[in-house]
């Protein structure tokens, strides 16, 4: 008999811009919401952290109360859209997992299509988190270099 799915709905933008680029908060909560109702599972709750960056968990509060949550047994899977919603770290990233795996709550994100229950869907995980981290470091070089740009150009 397979179990019910009993989800937590993970989302969160750190930027205005991703807002504008299809990352709202709104457009991640309705894919997940209608990727429940495409597999019949139920959501338990929708955990938001809007402007929270994906560099380290501690400062989102939707994602402890979401930890918590895991570990008092409120639900069974946690979903999200893309794994570097859930972190742009691969220590945090590796840190929720370890979280979630100890109260036996799987993980799904919508995009990268996999569940990280499996040894292949372990490392998929782990080579998708590295990735979230080389965009992030990238991000803060870039913001780095235009800071200066406009410093020496005098704006």
């Amino acid at each position: 008999m397979k179990t019910k799915i009993n989800a937590a709905l993970y989302i969160r933008v750190s930027t205005e811009m991703q807002a504008k680029e299809g990352f709202s908060l709104e457009a991640q909560q309705e894919a997940l919401l209608k990727h429940c109702r495409l597999i019949g599972a139920t959501p338990f709750k929708v955990y938001v952290d809007a402007g929270r960056s994906g560099k380290s968990i501690t400062g989102r509060p939707a994602m402890q109360e979401m930890l918590n949550d895991a570990g008092n047994g409120c639900f069974n899977q946690v979903m999200c859209t893309h794994l570097n919603r859930l972190s742009r770290n691969m220590n945090d990233l590796l840190s929720v997992l370890e979280a979630l795996d100890k109260h036996k709550v799987g993980l799904y994100s919508l995009k990268e299509g996999f569940e990280p229950a499996t040894p292949i869907g372990r490392f998929a995980l782990q080579m998708m988190g590295a990735v979230a981290e080389l965009e992030r470091e990238q991000i803060v070089q870039n913001v780095r270099i235009g800071m200066q740009e406009r410093s020496r150009q005098g704006n």
